[in-house]
Parts: C-alpha cells; sequence; structure tokens
C-alpha cells in the first residue's frame, strides 16, 4: 500500500474513525463520493483510483524502523577507569 505512513497518521488524528477512502495521490476521505469526486478532479489513474483502508488493516502494517547505527557508527567506549589506590 502506498502512502502507509499518511494514512496511519489520518487514523492517528482520527481515532474514531474505521475506515477512509483513499485515493491514489494518497488523499484521505471520510467519504466514498467525496473521494471519487476529488479524483475525477483531478483525473487520477482510473483503476484504483479510490480504495477503501480500514483501521485494523493499516495499524497492523509493519512501518519502517528508525535505523539503528551500525557497530562501525557507533561511538568508541572511553577507556575504563583504573581503580584508585
Amino acid at each position: 500500500m502506498q502512502h502507509k505512513e499518511r494514512i496511519r497518521g489520518y487514523f492517528e488524528s482520527h481515532p474514531e474513525t474505521d475506515k477512509f477512502f483513499v485515493t491514489h495521490d494518497g488523499a484521505a476521505f471520510f467519504t466514498k463520493e467525496n473521494a471519487e469526486a476529488y479524483a475525477q478532479v483531478f483525473k487520477l489513474p482510473e483503476e484504483k483510483a479510490v480504495t477503501e483502508v480500514n483501521r485494523a488493516e493499516v495499524m497492523s502494517m509493519d512501518m519502517p524502523k528508525e535505523e539503528t547505527p551500525t557497530q562501525a557508527e557507533k561511538p568508541a567506549k572511553a577507556p575504563a577507569k583504573k581503580p584508585a589506590k
């Protein structure tokens, strides 16, 4: 699914909503009619111009995890201090 981060944000911003109608370019609407009208006005591709997405489907998708530094990128540890005599 394209635009999954944006769509997840829509659901997070609208916790009472269980589905959106998303156009090919990532715009989301509460009603299918509004999404279809938008798709016609902006002449979006006919196939899959509007897709219904539900909260459970989107919120269960794996999102890209933040990259963790590789061993080479990690800062070097400070040398251990010698115990006081």
